[in-house]
């Protein structure tokens, strides 16, 4: 999901260095702008979660 949303954002030529950074800005450039819908960036809120318990947790 995170290398997906990454190439998103790269068609954009946006590039950012951290998972939140990139989560922030699919909101920002994808979602307050309804081309994707809400649940995405929620779904993605959520893997980061699930990664972050996983990795540290």
């Amino acid at each position: 999901m995170f290398y997906a949303i990454e190439s998103l954002l790269l068609e954009k030529i946006l590039s950012f260095s951290s998972h939140a950074a990139v989560i922030s800005a699919f909101g920002r450039e994808f979602v307050k702008t309804e081309i994707i819908p809400q649940e995405f960036h929620r779904l993605l809120i959520n893997a980061q979660d699930l990664r972050n318990t996983g990795d540290y947790g």
